[in-house]
């Protein structure tokens, strides 16, 4: 494990990807789903998964489509949960405009191309500072995965 960064009560910490699920307690399931689906190749990809793979976790679900030359990502699914949550609906959205309109910081884009970049999975975990909601508190387990078998290409995330 490897904390990149730490800011504002957030923590974003890095995981080889041969981590064990014990490694992520209380979601070891989920992590034990997306070993699976490796089948001993780089990353799964999310073609690999199936919309019943997730019945436990329905609603907490983040899906990103990574970008590059720059590196941005759109989200391609943001879970219902995540929209109560976080008071707004993401689908669709870029990453980029998020920061733009002040509903992300910069961190979060440079958390998710170090995960790209260097085929991590990645947690996060922190307060919601930019919403004056300070007492609430998330964390997200981001699992990398890879739709031409050679780079990440998307993230599978958790909000826990």
């Amino acid at each position: 494990m490897n904390t990149l960064f730490e800011s504002e009560g957030w923590a974003y910490k890095t995981y080889e990807l041969d981590a064990g699920p014990s490694e992520f307690s209380g979601n070891e399931e989920f992590i034990t789903l997306w070993q699976a689906r490796k089948d001993g190749r780089f990353l799964p990809a999310w073609e690999d998964f199936e919309f019943e793979d997730f019945t436990s976790w329905w609603g907490n679900i983040m899906v990103l489509d990574y970008l590059k030359d720059p590196f941005d990502f759109r989200f391609r699914l943001w879970g219902q949960n995540m929209v109560i949550r976080y008071q707004r609906e993401a689908t669709n959205s870029l990453g980029s405009e998020m920061v733009a309109q002040g509903k992300m910081h910069q961190m979060d884009i440079d958390y998710y191309q170090y995960i790209a970049e260097h085929a991590k999975i990645g947690y996060s975990t922190g307060p919601f500072v930019w919403q004056g909601r300070e007492h609430i508190t998330t964390a997200f387990l981001d699992l990398p995965l890879s739709s031409d078998g050679k780079t990440v290409t998307n993230c599978l995330s958790l909000m826990i």
